[in-house]
């Protein structure tokens, strides 16, 4: 059915109803001439020939109905002036009336809608007039007749049109919803990439600082102290592992889902996201790396939901990431709340590292921030203190959700 409804719209089908209309209007018109030969009363001969041709013009004027219908109705009327001349007897009045029935549905269906209930009132009162004057016949069934070969085909060709534009029209709906589903799902895929982008950032800037400080801590206590310096090496490799564990997370969000074997041997999708309840591990790892840090975590972490104790624990790591890697302080504080709102504050005592004494950034670790806590309606803001430190605070409303 499908197949049969798309060849039906196509121009193969439409050049085939076409040849098709023309040859069935020149069959009506030549069988009665034929018949009209076998008539003792019907003077056969000189006019037959002319007259076949004039027959095959006018059925020819079918082709061209859809591009100028009006055209195709006036050269109709050429053509039916001329048979009128050439056969006294309508000898093929029956193809002229198929051909104007079939004009007028199509200038219902392909005209302009300004000339088309004129030309229709034009021609359905020439039909009347000369139907009720030439056989002097009543002007009702005049009109009946005329309403019958212009009004109705041209009715007709009209709701066809409606119904054509109205298809058309949710066609291009669905098409132009399509393409909006399309255009949300690529926005969608740009925002998870995005996401993902923070979270790498995060990560990386996290553990690499990390690593940066315990290295530095083993070099100085290489010498003097080994067991410190073994220390902070271990926490280097337990670092670096950590960093590659998350970035291999991430990334996987980018890949193809695996096979159910490939699945069961991925001992990186079995780990969990970080979270509130992580942040002593967290301030371990950096007190371990030399920073002095101070806390105080009230509330209970384990009603937050997931996505905002990730959030809270991603924006404390970003905080104390920015202090090692921005200012001289040797010490900070951490303090959490848990309530309605998770509500966060990481400050360091300062002073700012000078600035050629740190590597440029790209200040996406401050917009993330902002963005982690405006995607639960939250807040985020970083700034420097009046003693010369630098605060991060952070407030994540979860109740609601």
């Amino acid at each position: 059915m499908e197949r049969t409804a798309a060849w039906l719209r196509s121009r193969t089908a439409t050049r085939v109803l076409d040849g098709a209309l023309v040859v069935a209007a020149v069959v009506v018109g030549w069988a009665g001439m034929f018949a009209a030969r076998h008539d003792d009363s019907v003077q056969s001969g000189a006019w037959t020939v002319p007259l076949a041709l004039v027959s095959a013009a006018t059925a020819a004027v079918l082709l061209w109905r859809r591009r100028w219908p009006l055209g195709s109705l006036a050269a109709l009327v050429l053509g039916m002036a001329l048979a009128s001349a050439i056969d006294e007897r309508g000898l093929f009045s029956a193809q002229i009336a198929l051909e104007v029935v079939v004009l007028c549905f199509a200038l219902g269906a392909w005209s302009n809608r300004r000339l088309l209930a004129p030309v229709v009132i034009v021609a359905l009162l020439a039909i009347v007039v000369v139907g009720s004057v030439a056989d002097d016949g009543s002007v009702v069934a005049a009109f009946a007749f005329g309403f019958a070969l212009v009004g109705l085909p041209a009715a007709l060709g009209f709701a066809a049109r409606t119904r054509r534009q109205y298809v058309a029209e949710v066609e291009a709906r669905l098409v132009a919803a399509e393409n909006d589903r399309d255009e949300r799902a690529r926005h969608a895929v740009i925002e998870e990439r995005a996401r993902i982008a923070r979270e790498l950032h995060d990560v990386v800037a996290h553990h690499v600082s990390l690593i940066g400080v315990q290295a530095g801590a083993a070099r100085t206590a290489l010498d003097r102290s080994p067991d410190s310096a073994r220390v902070a090496l271990a926490g280097i490799e337990a670092s670096s592992r950590a960093a590659v564990s998350e970035m291999r997370q991430l990334l996987d969000v980018l890949a193809p889902l695996p096979s159910d074997a490939e699945r069961s041997d991925n001992a990186f999708s079995r780990a969990p996201q970080p979270g509130l309840e992580q942040l002593v591990h967290l301030v371990q790892h950096w007190s371990a790396a030399g920073l002095s840090i101070t806390t105080e975590f009230t509330g209970d972490p384990t009603k937050v939901p997931p996505t905002v104790s990730l959030c809270s624990y991603r924006i404390v790591e970003e905080a104390l990431t920015n202090v090692v890697r921005h200012s001289a302080a040797a010490s900070a504080s951490v303090r959490v709340h848990v309530g309605d709102v998770v509500t966060i504050a990481v400050d360091d005592p300062g002073p700012a590292r000078p600035r050629d004494a740190v590597a440029p950034g790209t200040g996406r670790g401050v917009i993330g921030l902002r963005e982690r806590a405006a995607l639960f309606g939250g807040t985020a803001a970083a700034h420097a203190t009046p003693a010369g430190g630098f605060r991060v605070t952070a407030t994540i409303p979860w109740t609601a959700r």
